[in-house]
């Protein structure tokens, strides 16, 4: 699926490649990801199962995660090519 930007602050889900997220350490607010949640949720993307959205903010063009640390860990683990966001 194709991204357009957002006009006046409105949200868009779509489904955005993983290579073009870019992960800010800035922006992730936890004290440290935990493994084992990754690897369920790898393990639950593997199998077909569905999860919310990731949230990106557009800076310039580049896509910056803002919300889904461990589901875009574990997509990226699950060597998957496109997420939800």
């Amino acid at each position: 699926m194709k991204t357009k930007p957002a006009r006046n602050g409105e949200e868009k889900v779509v489904s955005l490649r993983l290579d073009l997220i870019r992960l800010d350490a800035g922006m992730q607010n936890r004290a440290h990801l935990d493994d084992s949640t990754i690897s369920e949720y790898c393990e639950a993307m593997l199998h077909g199962d569905s999860f919310p959205p990731i949230i990106v903010f557009r800076n310039g063009g580049d896509f910056v995660l803002a919300d889904g640390w461990h589901r875009i860990k574990a997509a990226r683990r699950a060597k998957l090519k496109h997420i939800v966001a």
